[in-house]
């Protein structure tokens, strides 16, 4: 297996920073979280989630991450993942959660495959989202991937408003961004094509290093 190292960060504050820019407005101090719609859509349609997100939205709910939110608190044990979807601004609380549980475990970066996580991000971005595709973006960078090359042939270029944009030199891996990824790639309905058949064994393979890593 190859390894990558990663410099552990000095303060929480800069890596979140770094990796998603300024906290939604909810989070933010003195401004009132809104409370979140749990009525459900009846046309939305069902995400097949692989087992590997299931263990991470398991491990986000065992270890409290989910609990600032309104919805995942009152909903979180009995919360169908192939669900996310039905439900409004979901996926933005799913993806604060994913922040702070990256930030809390950044430490545990330096020991993802390498190998698997150039396979994820060289094919492409898993959405046209900014932050998606900005962590997508440096951690091609981290792996000096042009981006000229990938974006050339990525499915999402026509809708994407960030073609060729680069984020100059990174010289670690942010554990947010390998995270937005993953998530991107495994709730996409439907999912991106990738020239590499052995694109989502990666996405899945890195998912369970960090969920197995982050109990150690």
């Amino acid at each position: 297996m190859v390894f990558f190292f990663c410099r552990s960060f000095l303060q929480r504050k800069s890596i979140c920073s770094a990796s998603t820019g300024t906290l939604p407005r909810w989070r933010k101090k003195g401004v009132p979280k809104k409370t979140a719609t749990i009525t459900p859509s009846s046309t939305a349609p069902v995400i097949n989630v692989s087992p590997e997100m299931g263990l991470l939205i398991d491990r986000l709910c065992k270890d409290k991450f989910l609990e600032e939110d309104s919805f995942w608190k009152a909903d979180c044990a009995r919360f169908d993942p192939r669900k996310l979807n039905m439900y409004e601004h979901s996926m933005g609380f799913l993806k604060s959660a994913v922040d702070r549980f990256g930030c809390k475990n950044q430490e545990i970066a330096k020991w993802l495959s390498g190998k698997h996580l150039k396979e994820v991000v060289m094919t492409g971005c898993p959405s046209t989202d900014r932050k998606t595709v900005y962590a997508t973006k440096r951690l091609r960078s981290f792996f000096g991937i042009h981006e000229d090359n990938v974006c050339s042939g990525c499915s999402l270029r026509s809708s994407c408003k960030f073609p060729n944009k680069t984020t100059g030199g990174q010289p670690k891996v942010i554990l947010v961004d390998v995270l937005f990824v993953l998530i991107g790639y495994s709730l996409l309905l439907p999912p991106v094509s990738t020239s590499s058949p052995n694109h989502m064994f990666s996405v899945n393979k890195i998912l369970r290093e960090a969920i197995s890593l982050s109990t150690k």
